[in-house]
């Protein structure tokens, strides 16, 4: 009996076929108790540290051009708070039997802390605000002009705001209608017959695992097969342009900064698949009337999985973006004012802020050699390139500036 309530406190949903009452808390954790505590404690204290410093590093990136570094912000924020969430509840877990099992602390501990209501809330507003960045990463690149219309700051914080709100609304569910506390013991009750635990399973299922995954799923397809055609487009040129009206140089590199944001975002989505898709599926199925075995290691498995998932990402963050090694490394030695500009654009994730490096020096100088720069137009090129980009976008000055200094040379002879 108390070790059926124990497992259903893993669940997203938790319900049983009869009334259950759980036992009183013993002083002594059993092994299994202290295993989970130490799990909990150490995948806390991974995603505490990693998504403290992603909250850090993506606060200082504030782009005019997209939101990304926002919602990427907020991801981490989120995953920040389920850290510190599971850490605190392995350690309360521990002194469990001294905390009041009576009155409103009481009971709001039965409802809402004890049946994990606390940390799942933070883990579906994980699953959807990074739902968010795949639509807003689709937009961007599928509908550029839609995206500079309706994706501003202010409507980015907008629709963060409707997610942490309104997206873990199935989570409220059973903390309301499925445990109560009766005579200061934490109980299950039975709100519903076996249809409506299969159909509220099912719906938990559809709303915080498959819809998350087709939507993402949908965003990611088409903006690969959009930039594959994109990529092919530029290799196989159908007009001939000669370089000085080509265009800007570094558009090249704003593709590729585009195609590493979207790859990077891509390897989240399939992180989140393996690490959920276990335990959600496991839990439906047990929802359905089939048989699981909440002691078996399966079980315990498919839950480490799924709260793994909120200590991941920094993780991917450090392999795939080169800016934020970058960064932290100077902000580990103490050097934030080096990366805090407030006007910095999602291209200076991936490359040196300082682009006077070497490698940069030697990419300008080709660059020169190929469009026959001058030593003294590619320091300027580098210095102030939006005084010498014409309208079309290419950094060498443009038509009208050239007719005003041949005037204005006349003039003087």
């Amino acid at each position: 009996m108390e070790n059926t309530t124990a497992a259903m406190e893993d669940t997203l949903y938790t319900s049983t076929k009869s009334s259950i009452t759980e036992g009183p808390s013993e002083d002594e954790l059993s092994p299994s108790a202290k295993f989970g505590v130490a799990v909990y404690c150490i995948i806390g204290s991974f995603g505490l540290v990693g998504n403290l410093v992603a909250c850090i590093v993506f606060n200082t990136i504030k782009s005019k051009k997209n939101q990304v570094s926002l919602l990427i912000f907020t991801q981490a924020l989120a995953d920040l708070v389920s850290s510190i969430v599971i850490i605190i509840f392995g350690i309360t877990r521990v002194y469990r039997h001294r905390l009041p099992t009576t009155g409103g602390t009481g009971e709001w501990l039965c409802r809402f802390w004890w049946t994990r209501f606390v940390i799942f809330y933070f883990f579906a507003i994980s699953t959807f605000n990074l739902t968010l960045i795949s639509l807003e990463r689709y937009i961007a690149v599928i509908h550029p002009l839609t995206y500079a219309k309706r994706f501003t700051r202010r409507n980015t914080k907008i629709f963060v705001v409707i997610v942490w709100l309104f997206c873990p609304v199935m989570q409220w569910g059973q903390p309301l209608w499925g445990y109560t506390v009766v005579n200061g013991t934490c109980v299950t009750i039975k709100s519903w017959d076996d249809f409506g635990q299969a159909f509220f399973g099912v719906l938990l299922f559809l709303w915080e695992l498959i819809t998350p995954i087709c939507v993402m799923g949908v965003c990611f397809v088409s903006i690969v097969i959009t930039l594959r055609k994109k990529e092919l487009a530029c290799r196989t040129p159908t007009v001939k342009v000669k370089p000085e009206r080509s265009g800007s140089v570094f558009k090249p590199i704003k593709k590729h900064v585009r195609r590493d944001i979207t790859m990077t975002l891509l390897i989240l989505f399939i992180l989140f698949v393996i690490c959920w898709t276990p335990n959600q599926t496991t839990f439906v199925q047990f929802n359905l009337g089939g048989p699981l075995d909440f002691n078996g290691g399966w079980y315990h498995f498919t839950v480490i999985l799924g709260f793994a998932n909120c200590c991941v990402n920094p993780f991917v963050y450090a392999f795939r973006l080169r800016q934020f090694r970058v960064r932290v490394l100077l902000m580990l030695q103490c050097r934030c004012k080096a990366f805090d500009r407030a006007d910095e654009s999602d291209n200076e994730l991936f490359r040196d802020p300082a682009s006077t490096s070497n490698k940069w020096s030697s990419r300008r100088e080709k660059l020169g050699k190929i469009f026959k720069l001058t030593r003294q137009d590619n320091a300027s090129l580098s210095r102030t390139p939006e005084n010498t980009a014409s309208p079309e976008g290419s950094p060498f000055p443009s038509k009208k500036s050239t007719l005003k200094k041949t005037d204005s040379t006349n003039e003087l002879k």
